[in-house]
């Protein structure tokens, strides 16, 4: 038979019995269960709305109005037709497609859109559709169009592995954290070894190009932060320097008097 001495029973300590007089309000029931009342939050408007407006381009099927048109086509459309260089990624090809995508678009945009803000990764997304379109028009055939939200999700891969140089304690402006160029070298050799032993229609043009914006970026996000930092402690150098010296002048004027 067992010792019951030798179990490790994991809950709360038993807590000495009060009087009613003495009740605390933490004894009430309500107090002991932490998540009684929940809400929903908005916390990254950004990426719902990339998700409900794939959502909704797909559910009505309307990709016809929003892929980039191959380049050899707008010698006959009008020219407004190039604000598809930057809602092409709002259209997929069909359910499979759309749900490869926004799934980890979902994992890694709320972090990515709380750590740069709203705006900031608005800018990032606009500028990575817009070169992911510039890059297909030159380099790609001149007869094959372009959709899906990867060049996004590309992009926010980018960010994500620049954040290991935050993540770094004894990152700055000129150390490169292994990390981060293991993650670069993964992702982005991945892409070009597919791309050239499959010949699919994914386009891992989209997929380098939308990483490297999210690299450059968030590099540069970096570099500009260290400099910051680095100019705060100088200038807290300054007034530290700068004030003992006027207490060191203030003392030996003491001792001449």
């Amino acid at each position: 038979m067992l010792d019951p001495s030798f179990f490790v029973v994991t809950d709360a300590p038993p807590t000495p019995p009060t009087s009613p007089g003495n009740a605390s309000p933490s004894a009430s029931p309500s107090a002991r269960v932490p998540f009684t009342k929940l809400s929903l939050s908005l916390s990254s408007p950004l990426i719902l709305c990339v998700f409900f407006l794939t959502l909704l381009s797909l559910a009505c099927d309307c990709k016809e109005r929003l892929f980039l048109l191959p380049r050899e086509h707008y010698r006959y459309v009008p020219v407004y037709n190039l604000y598809r260089m930057f809602t092409h990624p709002l259209a997929h090809l069909d359910a499979s497609h759309w749900f490869h995508n926004l799934k980890n678009i979902l994992l890694l945009g709320p972090t990515m859109e709380a750590r740069h803000s709203t705006s900031s990764l608005l800018l990032i997304f606009l500028l990575s559709s817009f070169t992911s379109a510039i890059v297909h028009w030159v380099l790609s055939s001149p007869a094959t169009a372009l959709l899906g939200s990867s060049g996004l999700l590309f992009s926010l891969i980018g960010l994500h592995c620049s954040a290991t140089l935050s993540a770094a304690p004894s990152s700055g402006p000129r150390t490169l954290p292994l990390t981060f160029l293991l993650a670069v070298a993964v992702y982005f050799g991945e892409e070009v070894f597919l791309g050239v032993s499959r010949g699919d229609n994914v386009s891992r043009l989209t997929h380098i190009t939308g990483g490297l914006v999210g690299v450059f970026v968030g590099v540069g996000s970096k570099m500009a932060e260290a400099r910051r930092e680095e100019e705060k402690r100088r200038k807290a150098g300054k007034k530290k320097g700068g004030w003992f010296r006027w207490a060191r002048a203030g003392r030996d004027n003491d001792k001449e008097t």
